[in-house]
């Protein structure tokens, strides 16, 4: 378990929300840090793929080719 030091104000918001969304200030910070994290590691992964396709690893395809692509896998 981890102790955080919030600020007067900080705290007051936090249990402002938890109150409306009907949760407990815990349970917000909870998921906020969750959804924080995820985030985290989602703009991570974006950033790697944008990397492999500036250096040509990867590339993109267009709506056109894509359709192509799978109406030839119908086929």
């Amino acid at each position: 378990m981890t102790t955080l030091n919030l600020n007067d104000e900080l705290i007051n918001a936090v249990r402002v929300i938890a109150d409306r969304q009907h949760t407990t200030p815990e349970k917000l910070i909870h998921e906020a840090l969750q959804g924080l994290i995820e985030d985290y590691h989602d703009i991570q992964s974006a950033e790697a793929a944008l990397k492999r396709i500036e250096s040509g690893e990867d590339r993109t395809y267009t709506l056109d080719e894509a359709r192509a692509y799978l109406n030839e896998l119908d086929s």
